[in-house]
């Protein structure tokens, strides 16, 4: 039986799942599967009743046909149901659990709202909370841990149910046009003690119910949009509690233990690499029993009692002496052990120290106060952490993610603070954050933009878009001839603030324009186009296109600036080593830079280019640029500064006199930049500068619509505004059908694929590529990760009359997922003995690499080139091993061997069988393959013979919309016109949050307290009006949406503001008075509601513990 689950959405440590109610109360019957005796982990003792690793009960089906009760018994779930007034719990049995996931009050039998029969239609969302690992080897190692480690659980979960009951809405309103605040959210909490590995892994699973109740009274789903923006929130919270909580690091100290600058226990964090490479292994195990049974009962689902059966093989194997684990005890017993065989020192130290701790009297602790934080410095690293964050979201983020950056920002401090304490200074921190280093991008849309919306940008990143912006104005309008070293200290904001989004005058990619009638094109340059010609015979043997030969001249040209853009196998990289030779024949040199320096070193190779520079770092570098990176809760900030000649490198301690030769730029060359559409802003303006002042030419040769930058993007569509000559190439000479000619077909589709802005576009392409076989659909993860591994095993070619293996680009959403599929398939290879197993060495992560892996390097050195990709040759005793390069450029034939050695190994390489898309970028194999929930363009160009996509889901209509999902990823935005339609698409998606007539009000609210007050206005508001004023009041409401909708549907310099001028809130001023009456007592408007709530039990503090607020009060969770 496989889960009824959407799509997995976020991850904290913690992400969200979506459980559908499926055909016939299928979702409600897993579910109970899964809570009492789900393979997450083996242990119930979440359950409140202790219970066997090996479980004897019936499964689903015979709950359906026995009864609930007859098969579960006495176990129940915990309910947490949270309102203003606090939190209350209480246990629900089986029967109860089912109406409860039904949308029925489990305990009244009252219908929650409108019925939902719809089997896509979300029954609860599945949130996972958990903390570092150490955390959990600590709570093995002595029974006071393990108590201190579950009350530090539980007050993070009481903290986040307060939250999210504040943070997410029902919707209301015809399709759910409007937002309105929670009465009262249920949550069910599953614990769960280990993975499905069997390895200690503390952690909790949220049930949220989808059926919610609003602050009017009425029972409705659950907006889900709100829940997914609120994820970081969540993490934040997850951050701060496992840093600040001085209970937690309290009984650590006590302990001896404390945090490194991760947030892991330092004394333990050297015990996670090993007991990582056991998870690894257990799971390749049991992929392959599981690979075994499907292949032995074709068309048959597993069983919960199966699963369970091939987890406890799956962990006996390699353990030739370990019996069959009967209990949770033995359970236990063989985790000590582990740990006491990895280091028994510190297992024993933490032991004696529990023992010491009853004997010794507490002395006070020293760590520094959450309450003598510098708030502007936690605002100023808020923002850096949310625009950090907002670099895949086209540097855009949400009120949500600001708080969160707020929460990181206290949190890495490591000081210690009541939750309270927590609260005021992430409040504190927000306001000022935004009153002094963010910018409104909606701010002509709604002065106070849903916080679930990235409607914000730092200040500090649209100033420098702006420098970009005219730096390259500069060099495009500046003859050569006229610029000098004093040229860029002109290029400064001609206004006193931050420019408005909406006016800048950005040109749109236009396909009319960027051609410009290529024939009229080369004739304005016959000289140049007739030598072309003939350098194309004399090299490529009259290989370019129209197109391409005119981007060679382009580049060839005096022309300051240039963009070239063409899709993935346009040939862009043939046009250039013509262009190459006709620079050269100039007296002049082509530079060939790029965002990564193996993409520069393929491109010098491929064109013959100078690449003295290798990358574009390199060449900034030689510059005077330097660059600092650090890390704020896993968002990686970067500070920038010049050297200028005489001054003296900090980093070094020697005086900077300047470039060296080898990288010294002379006045007419020609920079190109390939790649370019993955150079972040921040790179272009100090490249920009530098073009600038050596008077060279800049060319920018790349693809908006492939993978959007690491940094922020936009430097594309800014050189592509101001380019003396833009050209784009459309003709695809990548793809070949199996008997070798153009794939002329598929060329066609990966354009539509590329260009694809809009849903019915997207779902087309969807619809194309399912039809042309280029989708493959399963109903499990596991299934679809056999499917690649047996791909990448069993696809060969013939080459001179023998069979070869395949190359394979498989592409992955995230490093994490790539890892995993990279276990499996060396699994797989090991096998197959493919592999020799007689001597390993171990690479990042604890990962182990056997002679005949394939491992990729991630780190630039003067030996490696980051991504470069090796075969081991040989692994030493020493743990290095020999390694040949390997790859589209290098062969295992003209390669000579490298030692790598195992500090670098452990450090900076990898497996790579399988890759993020931004690893493959460049790649071209025999196959491609696109993994669940990537972005499709990238991953669906790296096959030359075939690309196949893989999607989860239940039937046709589902993978369409997962497709849909995935083709829509990552679209850039290219002119302010296209980021006001996606703002306006994304704030309609949320819905318009139900405001007061009052505007001044509305107006005043900046941040989530003041809106959520402002919707409960609304409710009190709503109640107090008869029947007449209230339809009076729905009228206005929807002419404000009305007057939204027209305003960004219009050109936005001349729209009118919605909330100004309004006939309806005329008509409002002179309604009934009671109705301003209620703004003096919002929070006893909720009360009533909230008192209408059962509760069976209240939640309070523990008295053990430190003090931390009564979460049962009044008091507003604002920030935590």
């Amino acid at each position: 039986m496989h889960f009824p689950w959407g799509a997995t959405v976020g991850a904290m440590r913690g992400g969200v799942r979506v459980w559908k109610i499926g055909t016939g109360g299928s979702g409600a019957r897993a579910a109970l599967e899964y809570l009492f005796k789900g393979n997450c982990d083996a242990s119930v003792s979440n359950l409140h009743v202790s219970h066997s690793l090996v479980v004897q009960a019936s499964g689903a089906e015979q709950a359906a046909e026995y009864g609930l009760a007859e098969v579960y018994g006495d176990l129940a779930m915990e309910r947490f149901t949270v309102t203003d007034g606090g939190i209350a719990a209480d246990l629900l049995d089986a029967d109860q659990v089912v109406s409860w996931l039904d949308g029925v009050d489990p305990i009244t039998g009252q219908q929650r709202g409108q019925r939902l029969v719809d089997p896509d239609s979300a029954m609860m969302h599945d949130m996972t909370i958990n903390f570092p690992k150490t955390y959990s080897l600590a709570g093995m190692m002595h029974p006071e841990l393990a108590v201190a480690l579950e009350r530090l659980q539980d007050r993070t979960r009481n903290t986040i149910l307060t939250n999210l009951q504040h943070d997410l809405n029902a919707r209301r309103g015809q399709g759910g046009k409007f937002q309105i605040g929670l009465a009262q959210l249920e949550v069910g909490e599953v614990r769960h003690k280990r993975s499905r590995a069997m390895d200690p892994h503390e952690h909790r699973h949220l049930w949220i119910n989808a059926r919610v109740q609003g602050i009017d009274g009425k029972w409705s789903s659950l907006d889900s949009n709100t829940l997914f923006a609120a994820i970081s929130t969540v993490n934040g919270i997850g951050e701060l509690a496992q840093t600040t909580d001085i209970a937690w690091r309290g009984t650590l100290a006590r302990f001896g233990l404390s945090l490194d600058s991760r947030g892991e226990i330092a004394e333990l964090a050297h015990l996670v690499p090993a007991m990582s490479k056991r998870h690894r292994q257990i799971e390749a195990n049991r992929a392959r029993l599981l690979a075994e049974w499907e292949a032995e009962h074709p068309g048959a689902d597993p069983s919960y009692q199966v699963m369970q059966r091939l987890d406890n093989l799956a962990w006996n194997m390699g353990r030739p002496n370990k019996p069959v684990l009967e209990s949770e005890a033995d359970w236990v017993q063989e985790v000590q052990a582990e740990i006491r065989a990895l280091d028994a020192e510190v297992f024993d130290r933490v032991n004696l120290a529990g023992q010491l701790a009853d004997m010794v009297p507490d002395t006070p602790l020293q760590f520094p106060k959450v309450t003598d934080l510098d708030v502007a410095q936690i605002a100023e690293n808020a923002v850096l952490w949310a625009d950090a964050r907002s670099m895949g979201t086209r540097s855009r983020f949400s009120l949500l993610q600001l708080r969160a950056g707020a929460m990181y920002a206290v949190a890495a401090t490591h000081a210690v603070g009541t939750q309270t304490e927590n609260a005021a200074i992430v409040h504190a921190a927000v306001q000022v954050a935004l009153q002094k280093h963010v910018t409104n991008l909606a701010k002509q849309i709604t002065p106070v933009p849903n916080p679930t919306v990235k409607a914000y940008r730092a200040t500090s990143t649209v100033l420098e878009r702006a420098r970009l912006d005219q730096a390259l104005q500069v060099l495009a309008t500046t003859p050569p001839t006229t610029r000098g070293p004093d040229t860029v200290t002109h290029v400064t904001l001609t206004s006193t603030g931050p420019p408005n989004p909406y006016l800048e005058r950005l040109t749109a990619i236009d396909t009319a324009r960027a051609n410009q009638d290529t024939a009229a094109f080369i004739t304005r340059h016959p000289h140049l186009a007739d030598r072309i010609t003939q350098i194309d015979h004399a090299v490529n043997s009259h290989r370019l296109s129209a197109q391409q030969a005119a981007a060679a001249v382009a580049i060839a040209s005096n022309a300051p600036l240039v963009t070239i853009i063409g899709p993935a196998g346009s040939g862009k990289t043939t046009m250039m080593k013509v262009a190459n030779q006709a620079l050269h024949e100039q007296g002049r040199r082509m530079v060939i830079v790029a965002p990564s320096k193996k993409a520069a070193l393929i491109a010098g190779e491929k064109t013959g280019a100078h690449t003295g520079t290798n990358s574009l770092h390199s060449l900034l570098y030689a510059y005077g640029y330097r660059w600092q990176e650090k890390y704020l809760g896993g968002a990686k900030t970067t500070n920038w500064s010049r050297l200028t000649p005489g001054s003296t490198d900090p980093a070094t301690g020697m005086v900077y006199t300047g470039p060296p030769d080898q990288y010294r730029l002379e006045p007419g060359d020609r920079i190109v930049v390939d790649e370019a559409g993955m150079m972040d802003q921040t790179t272009a303006l100090a490249l920009a500068r530098i073009a600038l002042e050596t008077k060279t030419g800049l060319a920018y040769v790349g693809d908006p619509y492939q993978l959007l930058p690491v940094g922020h993007s936009g430097a594309m569509q800014l050189a592509t505004k101001h380019a003396n000559h833009t050209l784009e190439l459309d003709t695809i000479h990548r793809f070949r059908t199996p008997t070798g000619e153009p794939d002329h077909a598929y060329a066609a589709l990966t354009l539509q694929m590329r260009t694809a802005t809009t849903r019915p576009q997207a779902e087309h392409v969807a619809n194309l590529l399912l039809d042309t076989e280029h989708v493959r659909i399963f109903d499990n993860d596991t299934a679809a990760k056999q499917f690649l591994v047996e791909s990448w095993l069993n696809n060969t070619v013939t080459r001179n009359g023998r069979t070869h293996r395949a190359s394979a680009a498989i592409s992955c959403a995230t490093n994490e997922r790539a890892q995993e599929i990279n276990t499996l398939i060396q699994q797989g290879r090991i096998d197959r003995g493919e592999l020799d197993t007689r001597h390993h060495t171990t690479c990042q992560h604890g990962q182990t690499i056997y002679t005949g892996d394939r491992i990729q390097v991630r780190h630039n050195t003067r030996t490696f080139t980051n991504r470069e990709e090796y075969l081991i040759r040989a692994v030493h005793e020493d743990g290095s091993v020999t390694a040949q390069l390997v790859g589209e450029y290098a062969t295992t034939t003209n390669q000579p061997t490298r030692n790598i050695p195992a500090e670098y190994l452990t450090a900076h390489a990898h497996l790579a069988y399988a890759a993020t898309a931004h690893g493959l970028q460049g790649a071209t194999e025999h196959h491609g393959y696109a993994d669940t929930g990537v972005a499709l363009y990238v991953p669906m160009t790296r096959g030359e013979k075939h690309n196949t996509a893989i999607i989860i889901a239940r039937d046709r209509k589902t993978a369409i919309a997962s497709l849909t999902d995935q083709i829509l990823q990552s679209q850039e935005e290219i002119t302010p016109k296209q980021l006001a339609a996606n703002l306006h698409r994304e704030l309609m998606k949320v819905g318009e949050r139900v405001t007061t007539t009052d505007t001044t009000l509305a107006e005043s609210a900046t941040d989530t307290n003041a809106v959520a007050a402002t919707n409960a206005l609304r409710a009190a508001q709503i109640t107090a009006l008869t029947p007449t004023e209230r339809e009076r009041a729905d009228q206005h409401f929807t002419h404000h949406h009305t007057e939204w909708h027209h305003h960004i549907t219009t050109d936005t310099d001349t729209a009118t503001n919605p909330t100004t001028d309004n006939p309806a809130t005329d008509a409002m001023d002179g309604q009934k008075p009671a109705v301003r009456n209620y703004q003096a007592d919002i929070i006893t408007g909720r009360r009533l509601l909230a008192e209408q709530v059962r509760r069976v039990r209240v939640i309070n503090p523990d008295p053990d513990d430190t003090p931390q607020p009564d979460i049962t009060t009044d008091t507003p969770s604002i920030s935590l």
